[in-house]
């Protein structure tokens, strides 16, 4: 599901994106950045780069201080 195939380029709205990182329950991507794209009409668009790696939530990045494998990328415009 998660290949450049399905995802390359597409816009997707909240509730598939959390459905295709969440498709292995009770696995996980091991790390998920997380890209401020562009504001559109006062609503934020954000690229996703995720670990194709699954693993359980003991084995993710952030699982030592309990926090999700999210890293906010900054760069600027």
């Amino acid at each position: 599901m998660l290949n450049e195939k399905n995802l390359n380029e597409r816009e997707l709205d909240l509730e598939t994106v959390v459905n295709m990182i969440s498709c292995r329950v009770p696995l996980c991507p091991v790390w998920i950045n997380v890209l401020l794209k562009e504001v559109r009409n006062g609503v934020p668009i954000f690229e996703l780069y995720t670990s194709l790696r699954f693993r359980k939530p003991s084995q993710i990045q952030n699982q030592e201080t309990g926090h999700p494998p999210f890293k906010a990328v900054l760069y600027d415009f």
